[in-house]
């Protein structure tokens, strides 16, 4: 009886011993993880801009490390929104032209640009993804980032997460674990709105025939230079 006793404290140590290896090396593999991240360029780029997109929402978020802070512009129905001092449109058809449009608005010279397409279904795996929970309005996925706490498990998640994410954004793994670090520690401010000329889209007929149409919704100079000194100030 002493014999098998001593034997199941032999096995039990003898597991726990395993455990706790295999405990050292997650935490050890965790770390190095985590610090090939941060001491990428990208993370640790002074200045970043992510672009959301939920069908003809919008949200522009500018992460500037030098300040610690983020500043975010919400844009609520904006396809075809229409800068006429640059000429820049947002049809809301291609990413890129998305990235171009604010730039050439906003006048920001980002180190780093993303574009995160939600429309459809992608809103859901994105939310479920970094929050584990499914959220289809972009305001209350951008609130409940600015909510969610740092998560030793991240370096390990990013990964699978930016391979996932590829198929409508071009983030990053140091990307993605930058925004969510940011979001959770840096001090953020919002702007609810870009003013706009008129509340909606305006139609502009074309051509000897009138059969050419498209729509223009015209930034205010006011309000363009009321975003600007938002996001510079």
């Amino acid at each position: 009886m002493r014999s098998r006793s001593r034997r199941k404290k032999n096995y039990t140590g003898i597991i726990l011993g395993i455990l706790a290896i295999i405990v050292i090396i997650g935490v050890l593999f965790g770390y190095m993880m985590d610090r090939r991240l941060k001491s990428s360029p990208e993370y640790m780029a002074d200045m970043l801009v992510y672009v959301f997109r939920r069908d003809g929402d919008y949200a522009y978020v500018l992460v500037n490390s030098s300040k610690n802070e983020i500043k975010i512009v919400y844009m609520k129905n904006k396809r075809y929104l229409y800068d006429p001092q640059t000429k820049a449109y947002l049809s809301g058809e291609e990413r890129n032209e998305d990235l171009g449009f604010f730039d050439k608005v906003f006048n920001i010279n980002a180190d780093y640009e993303y574009y995160i397409d939600l429309d459809g279904g992608n809103i859901v795996k994105f939310s479920s993804a970094l929050l584990s929970r499914k959220i289809e309005n972009l305001k209350d996925l951008i609130n409940s980032l600015r909510t969610r706490k740092q998560n030793v498990l991240d370096a390990f998640k990013v990964d699978s997460m930016a391979r996932s994410f590829r198929v409508f954004s071009n983030l990053t793994s140091p990307a993605i674990l930058k925004f969510i670090n940011s979001m959770a520690t840096y001090v953020v401010s919002e702007m609810d709105e870009i003013p706009t000329v008129t509340n909606h889209p305006v139609k502009i007929i074309v051509g000897k025939d009138k059969k050419k149409e498209f729509y223009r919704l015209y930034i205010s100079r006011e309000g363009k230079e009321k975003v600007i000194k938002f996001l510079s100030n």
